[in-house]
């Protein structure tokens, strides 16, 4: 099972909890094809959210089938609580079941909802490999500012 990660100074510390819901649109991109949804949990009931802020990230595992991919999007169920900047969100590698290093940092939307919202990210050039264990990580990227990512109590994906 792949809990939900508070991840502060960039060092992965399980906390206990459940599925963060996301929805990585993995509008992944197979080498011949159509969008595929890689994972999808963004229709389950919000149990409440994590915060994220600069120095507090939020990360979810997610990994890729037998076929690799180019991500074009990931959707989060998000806030802003606080600030005006914006929320900063990566692709990690995997380091022993906590991020690793930066494969690839997507677009921020133009604008956030104080309110929860699936909130879109868009992703140019950062291909997944086949077989692969990744990270979406969320962090604020200034200190005034904090989001908040919603989860679930389901795992279903």
């Amino acid at each position: 099972m792949n809990l939900p990660r508070s991840v502060p100074n960039s060092k992965a510390a399980r906390r206990p909890g459940w599925w963060l819901a996301w929805l990585l649109l993995a509008s992944l991109w197979p080498a011949l094809g159509a969008a595929v949804t890689l994972s999808d949990n963004t229709c389950k009931d919000s149990a409440g959210d994590y915060s994220a802020i600069e120095r507090t990230w939020q990360a979810q595992q997610f990994f890729t089938d037998a076929q690799g991919y180019s991500l074009t999007s990931v959707t989060l169920p998000m806030l802003r609580y606080a600030g005006t900047g914006p929320a900063q969100l990566d692709i990690y590698s995997d380091n022993s079941g906590k991020p690793g290093t930066v494969v690839g940092s997507l677009t921020p939307p133009g604008s956030y909802s104080s309110t929860l919202v699936l909130t879109a990210f868009t992703a140019s050039g950062i291909t997944l490999q086949a077989g692969t264990t990744y990270w979406v990580v969320l962090k604020a990227a200034d200190a005034a500012t904090e989001f908040g990512w919603s989860y679930t109590l389901s795992n279903d994906k």
